[in-house]
């Protein structure tokens, strides 16, 4: 064990290991680290109180953790968790305790939904799991020492991802997820994304039963023997290609525009709100526009016009995407442009330049369209996103 990790029960007593670090704070968070006691549930730790008198202590360390003065303790459950069978993320177990003298008694601050990978899902790569009701499940929260409530606030999510610590989930193996307590309204909602060839493909299931969660507590979930449906959520183009997003950032079916989004965080990293999709590079693109891997015409689906991308390599002649027009300007010789983000940054002074890919399409009857290079745009400009999966 290199973290804090279930011991091997069915519960979730834990067991502190090597490399364990805890927050107590005086007057400032102070980081202690394990000393001895690796292994056990009891432990010591060592560090130093910078100032004032220690009152309370947090597992994990966590450095933006904060405490006012009434006790009342920000910090965060993380959306994104990675598991290793039979146990749980140590960045999310939080356990809270009151210190008294130089000893210190946790309590967990978190619940946890036990869940079994299914046995017949191959590949799977990352299981969601959300709140049907909207119900807060993991993100920023408080910790209220006086009365010990854990409660989700600010930048708070319905849903938790959890991710394997390498490869796929073993089949027929426990993984907790740990989340922040309360009455899901509504019940759960748990989707299973796998790899299956050149496409991503999601089976997922809900119940809508009302589940109240205690801290402490672990809520079997078991393995799904049936399920609600199946989706195809991303596919390949061409040979050793990304796997592309069937909608665009912020859209729900393929001839929507999608949100079209300024220069931000989001273009360069993975788009938070899905935790699973990211901004294709400028070397991802290409394909779509410059090599023979892929054939693109102009046309118009569900009444709006786009570019529908079609795979032309042996045993991708059958899978395409359409990208809806980000723009349609009338007054320009009635044409239809397409900006889309890329996460390359341009070699230049400012900061902010990426390439965005740009398209012009004339209306003029022949079908033929112009394909500019790549330019930089202004922070502002909203650009859309066609995401790829992020493995």
């Amino acid at each position: 064990l290199t973290k804090a990790a279930v011991d091997g029960t069915d519960g979730t007593k834990i067991n502190w290991s090597a490399g364990d670090a805890i927050s107590i704070w005086g007057g400032e968070n102070n980081k202690f680290t394990l000393s001895s006691g690796e292994g056990t549930s009891s432990a010591s730790f060592g560090g130093q109180i910078k100032s004032g008198t220690a009152q309370y202590a947090m597992y994990p360390y966590n450095t933006a953790a904060t405490i006012d003065g009434s006790g009342i303790i920000t910090t965060n459950v993380p959306r994104i968790q990675t598991v290793p069978a039979g146990s749980y993320d140590p960045a999310a177990a939080v356990v809270v305790g009151t210190v008294s003298g130089t000893h210190i008694t946790f309590h967990h601050a978190v619940a946890y939904l036990k869940i079994t990978a299914p046995s017949d899902v191959t590949n799977l790569s990352k299981i969601i799991i959300e709140s049907n009701g909207g119900v807060q499940l993991t993100g920023d929260a408080k910790f209220n020492a006086a009365i010990g409530s854990f409660t989700a606030t600010g930048n708070a999510c319905n849903y938790v991802v959890i991710k394997p610590t390498s490869g796929t989930f073993e089949a027929g193996s426990v993984y907790y997820a740990a989340v922040i307590p309360g009455t899901y309204t509504g019940g759960l909602r748990v989707r299973y994304l796998y790899d299956e060839a050149t496409k991503v493909v999601e089976k997922y299931k809900s119940n809508s039963a009302v589940l109240t969660l205690a801290a402490g507590a672990a809520k079997k979930l078991g393995a799904a023997s049936s399920f609600d449906g199946t989706e195809d959520i991303a596919i390949q183009l061409w040979a050793g290609g990304p796997k592309f997003s069937f909608c665009n950032y912020g859209a729900t079916k393929p001839t929507e525009t999608g949100k079209g989004v300024n220069f931000s965080a989001a273009c360069i990293r993975p788009l938070d709100e899905s935790c699973y999709w990211r901004t294709p590079s400028k070397d991802e693109m290409d394909p779509l526009w410059n090599t023979s891997a892929v054939s693109h015409s102009p046309c118009k689906e569900g009444g709006v016009w786009g570019l529908r991308f079609t795979g032309v390599q042996e045993g991708y002649k059958d899978r395409s995407i359409f990208l809806p027009h980000s723009e349609y300007l009338d007054y320009l010789n009635k044409t239809i442009m397409w900006h889309y983000w890329t996460a390359t940054a341009i070699d230049s002074e400012d900061a902010y330049d990426f390439y965005v890919r740009y398209v012009i399409y004339y209306q003029d009857g022949t079908g033929e369209y112009y394909n500019t290079p790549y330019a930089s745009q202004d922070m502002n400009c909203g650009c859309l996103i066609r995401p790829v999966f992020d493995n």
